[in-house]
């Protein structure tokens, strides 16, 4: 089980995954995103992607959550959408609600605070 990953040390799609999860505050809020994986890129349309990252997963899925648990579900092309440009439309919508102007940070403000910025503006700990 992952605590910390140190920092440069590069994971696997799957321990990514599970290692994110696994910072999630409630083991209700694990099951449900171990119930609901996305998998979004143009590199996420090779061949059985979906399938492995599952079977992965599956492996890692901790006792407490796999009980009374669907498991772990991997999805992909939402909506049938194009996979190469499925980010790219979320990032639009993200950039219209007004719930999240104040996570952007401009040119000027980065140059200034550097990367103690990103850790007081995202809704996510790291």
């Amino acid at each position: 089980r992952l605590k910390h990953v140190a920092p440069g040390k590069i994971l696997g799609l799957d321990q990514a995954v599970h290692f994110s999860i696994d910072c999630a505050s409630s083991p209700e809020m694990k099951k449900k995103l171990y119930g609901n994986v996305l998998l979004i890129g143009g590199g996420m349309g090779m061949l059985c992607a979906s399938v492995m990252l599952q079977n992965r997963l599956q492996t890692k899925l901790p006792t407490s959550i796999s009980h009374g648990s669907d498991g772990v579900e991997v999805y992909m092309n939402p909506r049938d959408l194009d996979c190469t440009i499925v980010a790219w439309k979320g990032g639009a919508v993200l950039k219209s609600l007004d719930t999240c102007q104040e996570l952007w940070i401009e040119r000027q403000e980065w140059e200034f605070s550097g990367v103690r910025l990103l850790r007081e503006r995202t809704p996510f700990v790291w």
